[in-house]
């Protein structure tokens, strides 16, 4: 636990000593999705099912650095999902069914940006990496034989957290349109869409991933002079 708030703490004097032009509070939902990139077959199959979840943040938007412009978030999500997995093997049939709820903290860093209709609507890509600070599990694991041998049924719960990973990355792109309040004060919607490149969780059948879509409205202030 030490660890995550040290990294979380790194992230934040990091943007702190970052000189931007503007400065972005933002919150909103999530809707999160697991999936696998391994299509069904007779041996292995899995199905998963999506959730709500959600999150808040603050953003800092043309960043100079080496005469690129970046923008960088730090962002806290909550997001979960179920997943269930299949797997059929010549003398058993094993079932793993999983409800997972997480809380991370990402920081994203988005080096490609692009600013278009007089700057008003914004398009940036990037990365993000997170840190677990919180997780939940609830679950079974169900092997039943096909040769008469016993049925092995274990429960999935909050003692195997070691299940889960504690580090991500992924993907990000964003979205977003700047609606003049006043002066140099600007109501923000923005879309953002994470498409995980680790797995979330570990000795599980399936290489489960996450995307995610992300639905926020912030505040940007402009804190220098352009």
């Amino acid at each position: 636990m030490k660890g995550r708030f040290l990294v979380l703490l790194m992230a934040l004097i990091g943007m702190a000593n970052l000189k931007a032009q503007d400065l972005l509070v933002f919150g909103g939902l999530n809707n999160n999705r697991f999936c696998d990139y391994k299509r069904d077959n007779s041996q292995f199959s899995t199905f998963y099912s999506s959730l709500k979840g959600t999150n808040f943040g603050i953003g800092l938007d043309n960043v100079k650095i080496a005469k690129h412009t970046f923008l960088f978030t730090l962002r806290a999500s909550a997001y979960n999902g179920y997943v269930y997995t299949t797997t059929r093997q010549a003398d058993a049939v094993t079932t793993t069914g999983i409800e997972l709820n997480k809380s991370i903290v990402g920081l994203g860093i988005y080096p490609f940006n692009f600013k278009i209709l007089d700057n008003h609507l914004d398009f940036s890509f990037g990365v993000e990496s997170n840190v677990l600070l919180k997780t939940n599990l609830k679950g079974y694991r169900n092997t039943v034989s096909t040769v008469d041998k016993p049925t092995i049924s274990s429960i999935i719960d909050n003692s195997a957290k070691s299940m889960v990973n504690q580090f991500g990355m992924g993907l990000s792109g964003r979205l977003a349109y700047r609606l003049k309040i006043k002066n140099d004060l600007y109501l923000v919607p923005q879309y953002t869409f994470y498409c995980g490149l680790t797995n979330e969780l570990k000795n599980i059948e399936a290489n489960t991933k996450s995307y995610r879509h992300l639905i926020e409205i912030g505040l940007m202030k402009n804190i220098f002079s352009k």
